[in-house]
């Protein structure tokens, strides 16, 4: 096969590929990222022969990370100078990895990606496109694998690159570097050389420059090729799995800072998928699932099959699990939802009060409303003798109920199954030393609603 039949099939495959699994679709707008290395080069040449064939508009973006000074200015100006000869809109975006990298405790790679696929998506935004496009091939699958090995990730890190990916595609993950060689060569595209990719402190560069060649050399020529195969297939697993952990997580109950499911559901599923449902039930409570590793998602499950019931366990990002009766609970923290025991104000007089969110509206007069609701609690009031408070609940609170007599107000939530994430939030209402009022819940006033007209009346009325 001579080089030019090389370039051919090469076109051909990248075509074939976006066709036969359409990752595009007809004359659609795409920003296609170049850093100007070889990679991003020969697949913008590839994607304007596809463009002319088959119709459709590109956006070329060039993400400057600052890290290499003039080096960095000389990749923009590549790219912006072959932009203009092949009369291609250019996008410059500027970022500042190395801030955002001590700004946020990151290495100086995971930052770079953070603030380069940003970069990416404000230019999407801005251009109206919807795809962006990055050049990443079969050698780069095949570091990510060892990368993700390297670092314990189970099949989900494994599965390495995926094609498309919500707005992103990768169309030449099934090219290797020695091709993408020949075709700049083919077509005498001038590429920059990344003087930093030889630096073996990064762990990236280690693996590219050390690894794989002592593998390749040690173990198997092919090591990419046979990588690439079995991602493939892990990609295939991957994907049946999370699809059927998807299924489970449409029954996951999110109420504000709370995510709840059931805990027969999740003892009865297969370990690999309820793990999975795990960490679809974190990301929907607060967006993402950083943090959370093995260790974590083993407490869990040891939690849910030995029936723990009241055992807290604290992960990553602020959340607490626990089981709650017949659920499992992950409650984001949040400090007003979650108001320390001795938190109270005193009602001195009518007014508005606002206790941590929750409102309550009180008056006085000198008779009893004719006609009671839920949301409004009569108590008499003598002035310099009665107190009034609004507060949370404290040890050794009671209630006294008709015909039942005193009790543990832990028992009443226990009864009401209140779980006890909630039980801190709620507010309590104290008259002269005792709770006559668990708000929302249930009054306790017996002993204070005939007054005979000795008195005036406080009214409280919870708002909100």
């Amino acid at each position: 096969m001579t080089i030019w039949e090389g370039d051919f099939v090469l076109y051909e495959n990248f075509a074939n590929n976006i066709k036969k699994q359409e990752l595009l679709q007809p004359k659609q707008r795409v920003i296609v990222a170049c850093s100007g290395g070889a990679d991003s080069l020969c697949l913008l040449h590839l994607m304007q022969r596809f463009v002319a064939q088959e119709g459709g508009e590109i956006i070329v973006c060039h993400v400057n990370h600052q890290l290499r000074g003039d080096d960095s200015k000389e990749d923009a100006r590549v790219v912006e100078t072959y932009c203009q000869n092949n009369e291609l809109i250019f996008a410059l975006e500027h970022v500042d990895v190395k801030a955002w990298a001590m700004q946020q405790s990151l290495s100086i790679e995971t930052a770079a990606r953070q603030l380069r696929y940003a970069a990416l998506r404000a230019v999407k935004l801005k251009y109206a496109a919807e795809i962006i496009i990055t050049a990443h091939t079969k050698n780069d699958q095949a570091e990510t694998f060892f990368l993700n090995m390297l670092r314990g990730a189970g099949l989900s890190g494994l599965k390495g690159i995926l094609p498309k990916q919500k707005d992103l595609l990768r169309p030449l993950l099934g090219v290797s570097r020695p091709e993408i060689e020949t075709y700049c060569r083919i077509h005498k595209l001038i590429y920059c050389q990344d003087k930093s990719n030889e630096q073996l402190e990064y762990l990236r560069n280690s693996v590219r420059k050390e690894l794989i060649p002592y593998i390749k050399n040690k173990y198997n020529p092919k090591i990419i090729e046979v990588l690439g195969r079995n991602i493939q297939l892990l990609q295939v697993e991957d994907d049946y799995m999370q699809k059927q952990a998807e299924l489970i997580g449409a029954q996951i109950i999110k109420q504000e800072q709370v995510v709840m499911i059931k805990r027969q559901e999740l003892a009865s599923l297969h370990k690999a998928i309820f793990l999975r449902v795990v960490l679809l039930a974190v990301e929907k409570l607060k967006g993402d699932k950083q943090g959370l590793g093995n260790v974590h998602l083993e407490a869990i499950y040891n939690l849910v099959q030995v029936k723990a019931t009241g055992k807290t366990i604290e992960l990553p990002g602020k959340i607490w699990a626990k089981l709650q009766y017949e659920n499992l609970v992950l409650q984001l923290a949040k400090p007003l939802e979650n108001v320390a025991n001795d938190q109270e104000i005193i009602l001195e007089k009518a007014g508005k009060y606002d206790f941590y969110g929750k409102i309550f509206m009180v008056t006085m007069q000198k008779e009893l409303p004719t006609i009671e609701k839920n949301n409004i609690l009569c108590l008499p009031f003598v002035p310099n003798v009665t107190k009034i408070k609004i507060r949370t609940r404290r040890v050794g609170d009671k209630i006294n109920i008709v015909n039942v007599g005193r009790k543990k107000l832990k028992e009443f939530f226990i009864e009401r199954k209140i779980d006890s994430f909630k039980r801190d939030s709620i507010p309590l209402v104290e008259y002269n030393g005792q709770v006559v009022w668990v708000v929302g819940h249930r009054k306790f006033t017996v002993d204070f609603v005939d007054n005979a007209g000795k008195s005036s009346y406080i009214i409280i009325e919870y708002i909100q």
